[in-house]
C-alpha cells in the first residue's frame, strides 16, 4: 500500500503534461499484459512485471523510459536512443502529439521487451517478500 502512496504522491507533483504522459503508456502497458504493475524504487516510478521492466524519469523536455533490457532491443527499434549505459536505454516522449506518433512502434517495442522479460523470468520461480520487492 506504502508503495501505491509512494507512486501516486510522485505522480501529484509531477506537470500535468507529465501525468499524462505517464498515464497512456501505463495503460498501453496493461493494455498488453495485465501482470505490470507499479512502484517506487529509490525513490523513482517502475514499472515491474515478473522484475523490473522499466522506469520513468521526467525534464522539461518531457518523459524518458528506461527499457531495462533496451541494450537487446536496441537493433530492433529506432525509438531507443544510444547513450553511455551498457544496460537500460531510453525511449523519449516529448508531447502527447509525439506519443500518438510513436505508439504502435512504443507498442511493438514493449511486446519484444514482454517477450524478453518472459525468456529472463518465466523460468525461475519469483519469491516475493511482504514488501512486493523481488529476490
Amino acid at each position: 500500500m506504502e508503495a501505491v502512496m509512494a507512486w501516486e504522491s510522485w505522480l501529484e507533483r509531477q506537470p500535468l503534461k507529465i501525468r499524462r504522459l505517464v498515464g497512456d503508456v501505463s495503460e498501453l502497458a496493461l493494455r498488453l499484459d495485465m501482470k505490470f504493475h507499479t512502484r517506487m524504487s529509490y525513490g523513482v516510478p517502475f514499472i515491474y512485471r515478473a522484475g523490473p521492466f522499466c522506469y520513468f524519469n521526467t525534464d522539461k523536455q518531457g518523459l524518458y523510459i528506461g527499457f531495462f533490457c533496451g541494450k537487446w532491443l536496441l537493433e530492433k527499434s529506432e525509438l531507443l536512443e544510444q547513450d553511455e549505459r551498457k544496460l537500460i536505454k531510453l525511449v523519449h516522449i516529448q508531447s502527447a502529439q509525439r506519443l500518438v506518433e510513436i505508439e504502435d512502434e512504443l507498442t511493438a517495442l514493449f511486446l519484444l521487451a514482454i517477450d524478453m522479460d518472459q525468456e529472463k523470468y518465466g523460468k525461475k520461480k519469483i519469491r516475493r517478500t511482504s514488501d512486493d520487492s523481488f529476490k
